[in-house]
Formats: C-alpha cells, structure tokens, sequence
C-alpha cells in the first residue's frame, strides 16, 4: 500500500469519525430539526406561526422565521431554517415567556420536555444567507437560546458566533435545574447591518460528549478568512490541552501543511501559509482528546 492511499484512509477515518459524532448520543429531542417539512423556495418560504402556535413544530416569538427548501442550499436534505434581522433590531436579550413581538427580527422557538438535572448538548449547523433570499441581507451573528420554560421561565445558556458563507458546526453543553421539565431553544440573528442566519439539522441530545468524541466548542475555533489565496488564521479560545495539532490535507488525502503547538493552553491564535494548489481542503485540529475536521476553500 503506497503513502497516498495510507493517507487517503486516515482523512478518510477521520472524516469517518466526524460524521459518527452526530449519532454518539441519545435519541433527538428536538423535533424536525432538519426542516425537511419545507415545501417553499426562495425567497419566500413558509412563515413559522406566532407562539403558542406551531408548524410542524416550530414557532416564532419575534416577527417570524421561515422553513427554506432547496435542493442543494441546506447542510443536508432539502429543508432550512431562515431568521432576518434588520440592522440592529435584535437586543439579544432572554425571551422568558414574554409575548410575541413583532419588531424588526426574527426569532424561532421550539418547546422540548427535559428531566431535571440532567446534562444536554444543544448542537447544530449555520451559515449567513449571503443574500440569496434578499440581496441586502448578508452575514451577521447567530444567537441560540436554551431557557427553562417550566416550571418558571429562567435563562439556562446561550451561544452565538459569525456567520460565514458555508456551513459550520455549532454545540452547546448545558444542565437543567432540579425542577425543569420543559426547556425553549430560540434562533436569530443580530448585528449592525441586516442579516440572514440560516440554520439546519438542530439537536437536542442527553448528555456530553466525552473523551475521543469531545468536540472543541465551534464558538471558539474559528478560521478567516475562507475562503484565501493561501493565508489563513486560526483562532482557538478557552481549550485545555497543552498539545494542539494543526494539519491540512488536500482532496486526494496527501497532507500538505503540519505543525505541532505545545503548551499553550487557553487561546492560541495561528497563521497556515499554504503554498498549494487552488481547491478544496481539510483543516484538522487535533489534541490527545479531541478532533476537529473544517472544510477550507483556496482560491
């Protein structure tokens, strides 16, 4: 067996190990997180009913938020998530049961009945719509939401982080109090300019990934800018792993950039020069607990 094909098979474990990562934990509890119930295309969609109202499980507690379909434009099937923002109407603030307010951005909400104190990982995939819906509406910030809904509303945790043109993998861990037995997840975006945030394939898991299936939190690894003519940076924040390895493989599976970053735990913020062909190419961040894979374009 030559060098190529060894190399092939180990990019090719790795994306293996990527993909199984989705279906190491409990069943989803969130319902239709696909979206694949959408039935309209752009621009217009299919508008998510006002809270306590639902569609195909899915409701707004601002304006709206649309189910997207498309052939090719979702992470994976043929159905998306679509919120608007126009410049700076998203406060970003906590829902907790308020009334639905129509206000200048969207913001979608689904109701999932959890067990108290127990552990759960939000996870999820998002991209800007890069006004293909409107062509003013480019990227912007996400914001997901996870509240407790009852018995009383109160803010669990929230993450949020850029939007990009492609899709990126987001999660986050979070424990219930001793009492909840219903929890909200919420979706919008926000920023200074409109936005389009678009988000697919949404779940609810018990429990936390550990060990060789630990992902490093999506809200701090990021790369920019991607696509690039050959430079690009990385930036990881709050990791514990003294050891950081950084390699990129081209198509083929033949590794074309490889260092080694040791002790430096916490934030490491890193330049790749590739000096390499234009195409596709596999970005992978490892640690002895940890592994990574991100698509990079170079153009």
């Amino acid at each position: 067996m030559n060098l190529r094909m060894i190399r092939k098979i180990s990019l090719c474990m790795v994306i293996t190990s990527v993909i199984l990562l989705k279906y190491s934990f409990s069943q989803n509890l969130a319902q239709n997180g696909g979206f694949e119930t959408a039935t309209v295309g752009l621009p217009n969609g299919t508008s998510f009913p006002a809270f306590p109202q639902t569609l195909d499980f899915w409701s707004a507690v601002n304006t709206d938020g649309e189910f997207l379909y498309d052939a090719s434009l979702p992470h994976d099937g043929t159905g998306f998530m679509s919120v608007l923002q126009n410049a700076g109407a998203n406060p970003a603030t906590d829902w907790l049961g308020a009334p639905s307010d129509f206000s200048g951005y969207d913001r979608t909400i689904q109701l999932i009945s959890v067990s108290g104190n127990a552990t759960y990982t939000l996870r999820f995939w998002v991209r800007s719509g890069e006004g293909l819906r409107y062509d003013t509406y480019g990227a912007g910030t996400f914001f997901a939401q996870v509240e407790q809904y009852l018995p009383v509303p109160a803010p669990i945790d929230t993450i949020q982080g850029n939007t990009t043109a492609d899709w990126e993998f987001h999660s986050l861990t979070f424990t219930t109090d001793a009492s909840c037995t219903q929890i909200a997840i919420l979706f919008s975006g926000f920023g200074a300019d409109n936005n389009d945030v678009w988000i697919d394939d949404v779940e609810i898991l018990e429990g936390k990934a550990t060990g060789t299936n630990e992902f490093i939190s999506s809200a701090g690894f990021s790369v920019y800018p991607n696509p690039s003519t050959g430079n690009f940076f990385i930036d990881l924040k709050n990791f514990s792993s003294s050891h950081v390895e950084i390699n990129v493989f081209n198509e083929l599976g033949q590794q074309v950039y490889e260092q080694d970053e040791n002790g430096k735990a916490g934030n490491l913020t890193e330049e790749i020069q590739l000096d390499a062909p234009p195409g596709i190419y596999f970005l992978q961040l490892k640690t002895p607990t940890v592994t990574q894979l991100r698509t990079i374009t170079l153009q």
